[in-house]
């Protein structure tokens, strides 16, 4: 597994890359409206293989710049844009007793963040509506035992 992102040139095919594995191992990338930022689960490599409950999420810009979304950051994956490029949507099993995973949305600037959906759900793979409001993701509820496709209002 390669773990890193690749910009992909329409015209003529050719793959170029847009992070570097030896700094950090890429995951789960989503590209901003805008087209100027890709928001990603990864780590900083540090010779270990990739865990996915190890992730947290990373920005990359178009001119190269590489951070963490948050200052301090913790567990998250499967990042998603917001339709207006303001806010990010991701799961995290951060806080959770036991391992459980919830939806969580953070502002852009890594402030302002929310968690939006209970840990019973087991929630992941969140997917915004084209107008922001609404949010659909796969969920498995702990206390009925029923898994599907949950959707909620935003805030």
């Amino acid at each position: 597994m390669e773990l890193v992102i690749k910009r992909i040139d329409l015209v003529d095919g050719s793959a170029a890359p847009v992070t570097d594995r030896t700094g950090v191992l890429t995951g789960m990338p989503s590209v901003s409206p805008d087209g100027k930022w890709v928001v990603f689960a990864g780590q900083a490599n540090k010779g270990q293989s990739c865990d996915q409950s190890q992730n947290v999420l990373w920005l990359i810009s178009d001119t190269g710049t590489l951070r963490t979304l948050e200052a301090n950051p913790q567990q998250g994956r499967a990042p998603t844009w917001s339709p207006d490029g303001r806010r990010v949507t991701f799961e995290s099993d951060r806080g959770s007793l036991d391992n459980r995973y919830a939806i969580f949305m953070i502002n852009a600037d890594g402030t302002g963040l929310v968690q939006i959906t209970d840990y019973d759900l087991n929630a992941n793979h969140s997917v915004w509506s084209a107008d922001g409001r609404h949010m659909a993701f796969s969920a498995h509820n702990s206390k009925t035992n029923q898994e599907g496709i949950a959707i909620i209002d935003l805030p």
